[in-house]
């Protein structure tokens, strides 16, 4: 691909029908007579066609007026076709001169690089194409051939009469254009007349296309008779092609390789392509169907011919220039694998079918995912090195030697769908260089963009081929169900190589809308335990990752793993209530005292409460009214639940004497007291224990007279 002229293709076989060999000299005084300069007709094998804006022929021998020439013809439709001799071409001097005849006279028509004028470079573009009706004037009096009536029909339907005859002709046409469909930006619909005839509607040669006529016109006329010039072709914005009615275009078997590469080279004109040399083997992604000569030894466009194509006119999947016009790419399915930019069969060598186009280009593409995957993406730089140069006397191998696998440093990234987040940009390896990754988490369910891009500069279209696969990898965690009794525990696969770290997060739901984040790990640990988890309840459990160039986090899978701590049955816990102390007020020598229990717990309820005074059960129940001595006693409460787990605690009960001072109970401390006490004391009687040590003896006196003495209690 050429800097000024764009380039594609090549043609060996044109020039190998037959073997006359005509010797033309120039007539102009400018262009002096030279017996190597000779026009082949018909071709024989590897002399090189030279393509112009009008017949080689008409120009050597001075058939072309100057004047005309140098105005630019405006009747002139476009390209003829010659030959010049490759074992004794014609000099440089020569070329140089048959070089300015052509862009003097052709500027305003050849116009070389240049695409339809719908949209710029790069863009998409809508061609419609069609047959003339038999009859229909064709070229133009300066043209090759001249101007006559169209018999492409009763022509084509003759020659295929035996190998399926209209179907099969119009079906090359078809293939030919479909091949370019294929390989472009260029979308082609054909069309036909109001009434649905196999041709258009017979305008005037030369008239844009509309409704009923196609923007490239096909017709067929004699040209030069058999051999010669095959075919001629306009420069756009004129598209239309005019066919040697004389060849026998139904040679080559059922590829019919010969009529498609002819109709392919010349259409190629068409979409704004010159000439370009030198031809190169094609296994070495070399050749070129733009060639000046014809070569039957590939089917279609090579390696060139589609980067020029694509120049002028997008990849196949344009326009996707902008996150909102990006291509899809469809559903990707766990272990599913999504690839694109291999050239369709026929493939050429080194040819990609994608392509950045020019600097500052991105191409966008959309995928959709069904759940959380694991992604791996490989961006491929795609082509070779070859020369490529625009057409000269020999069509030789000097020009410039195009790298076309470096032409870009290709660089790629993932994003939402929205645009508004980037999961990871990848540049590691230089022009030329394989681009990917591995493991990159995108999640939840729904789409994703994926942009294709150049780092740096661009010297030429850069063609690639991309291959994105999710794997098929179990990403989902799993939460204990009972297993501890004091936690639940939260472990998850080791899929993720370069987490960076996770989240673990819990729901009452199992849907993410709920989730509350409980932890966070490092890359490393993928294991956690929820200490905080109540016993008895079920929480689903989700987990988070985080990667290298984005610091948010992303749900590994959009449902969670159930899990609950177990109620584990606990001991009661006793509780006898606090100390008491009390009195005897009636001096019988005991005293009624009510113990209370109920401040026992248990977490499935206590069965059995017990009183015991040493080893003496003395009550049951939560509470219990029991009598005690005068003294102090230290009581045991035991309690139990369903399981048998038991629990104890203690309580000090201190019963004191009743007040001695009053003995007889009369209202007041006097004689009557005394002599009461003394008459008990002298008896043993237990009332007359004073100072309750359990015996009668003078002590008990000392503490009744002190009480006594004082006047009461």
């Amino acid at each position: 691909m050429n800097a000024t002229i764009l380039t594609h293709g090549s043609l060996r076989n044109w020039c190998t029908l037959a073997a006359t060999t005509i010797l033309v000299q120039a007539a102009a005084a400018s262009l002096p007579p030279n017996p190597n300069v000779r026009l082949v007709y018909p071709f024989p094998e590897h002399d090189y066609c030279f393509q112009d804006g009008r017949s080689i022929h008409d120009i050597l021998a001075n058939r072309l007026p100057r004047e005309l020439a140098n105005a630019g013809d405006p009747e002139d439709l476009g390209a003829g076709l010659a030959c010049f001799d490759s074992t004794n071409p014609p000099s440089d001097e020569v070329m140089e001169q048959v070089r300015r005849y052509i862009e003097g006279g052709y500027a305003s028509r050849y116009q070389v690089g240049a695409r339809w004028a719908r949209g710029t470079n790069g863009d998409p573009i809508n061609l419609t194409w069609s047959f003339v009706p038999d009859g229909t004037t064709v070229g133009d009096g300066g043209a090759p051939g001249g101007a006559g009536p169209s018999t492409l029909f009763s022509t084509l339907d003759s020659r295929f009469a035996s190998q399926g005859g209209r179907a099969t002709w119009i079906l090359q046409f078809q293939r030919s254009f479909d091949r370019w469909q294929a390989l472009s930006g260029v979308n082609y619909t054909r069309v036909r007349n109001a009434a649905g005839n196999e041709w258009d509607d017979g305008a005037a040669w030369g008239n844009v296309g509309g409704t009923n006529r196609g923007d490239v016109r096909i017709g067929m006329k004699n040209i030069d008779g058999t051999n010669g010039i095959l075919a001629y072709n306009s420069f756009p914005d004129n598209g239309d092609m005019v066919i040697d009615s004389s060849e026998n275009w139904a040679v080559g078997g059922t590829s019919y390789l010969f009529f498609r590469n002819v109709i392919l080279h010349e259409h190629g004109h068409g979409l704004g392509f010159s000439h370009v040399c030198p031809q190169g083997a094609a296994s070495a992604g070399a050749a070129k169907l733009m060639a000046p000569f014809a070569d039957t030894s590939f089917d279609g466009p090579q390696q060139d011919d589609i980067r020029a194509v694509q120049l002028n006119y997008g990849d196949p999947l344009e326009p996707n220039d902008t996150s909102t016009t990006a291509a899809s790419l469809g559903a990707l399915a766990a272990g599913g694998t999504i690839a694109q930019g291999t050239v369709p069969s026929p493939t050429p060598a080194s040819a990609g079918l994608l392509s950045l186009e020019r600097a500052g280009e991105s191409d966008w593409y959309s995928f959709t995912i069904d759940a959380p995957r694991l992604v791996n993406f490989t961006l491929t730089p795609v082509g070779s090195t070859y020369t490529q140069n625009a057409q000269n006397s020999g069509c030789t191998s000097t020009g410039v030697s195009s790298n076309a696998l470096a032409s870009a440093d290709l660089a790629f990234d993932f994003r939402n769908s929205l645009n508004t987040i980037t999961y990871r940009s990848v540049n590691a390896t230089a022009a030329g260089a394989v681009e990917s990754t591995t493991g990159l988490l995108l999640s939840p369910a729904g789409t994703f963009l994926v942009r294709v891009f150049q780092s740096g500069t661009q010297s030429e279209v850069q063609s690639y081929r991309l291959s994105l696969a999710a794997q098929n990898v179990n990403m989902a965690p799993t939460a204990s169900d009972g297993t501890f009794t004091n936690f639940v525990r939260v472990t998850w696969p080791n899929v993720i190589a370069d987490a960076e770290g996770y989240q673990i997060g819990r729901s009452l739901t199992n849907a993410t809308s709920g989730v509350s984040v409980i932890g966070t790990v490092d890359g490393a640990t993928r294991t956690f335990d929820d200490t905080t988890a109540v016993p008895g309840t079920t929480y689903f459990y989700f987990i988070k990752a985080r990667q290298p160039g984005n610091v948010n986090y992303r749900y590994m899978t959009t449902a969670g793993d159930a899990g609950s701590r177990p109620i584990v049955n606990q001991p009661p816990v006793a509780n006898a209530g606090p100390d008491q102390t009390v009195t005897d007020e009636d001096r019988t020598g005991s005293e009624t005292v009510t113990l209370n229990g109920s401040a026992s717990t248990d977490d499935n309820g206590i069965t059995s409460y017990v009183w015991k005074e040493g080893a003496t059960t003395i009550a049951t129940g939560a509470t219990a009214n029991v009598s005690l001595d005068v003294g102090v006693h230290t009581i045991t409460l035991t309690v139990s639940d369903a399981a048998s787990l038991t629990s104890t605690d203690s309580v000090v009960v201190t019963v004191q004497p009743g007040c001695f001072a009053d003995y007889n109970f009369d209202g007041g401390v006097d004689g009557g007291d005394l002599t009461d006490y003394f008459t008990d004391w002298e008896a043993g009687s237990d009332a007359a224990d004073a100072n309750a040590d359990g015996g009668i003896d003078g002590a008990d006196i000392e503490t009744f007279f002190a009480v006594w003495s004082a006047g009461g209690c």
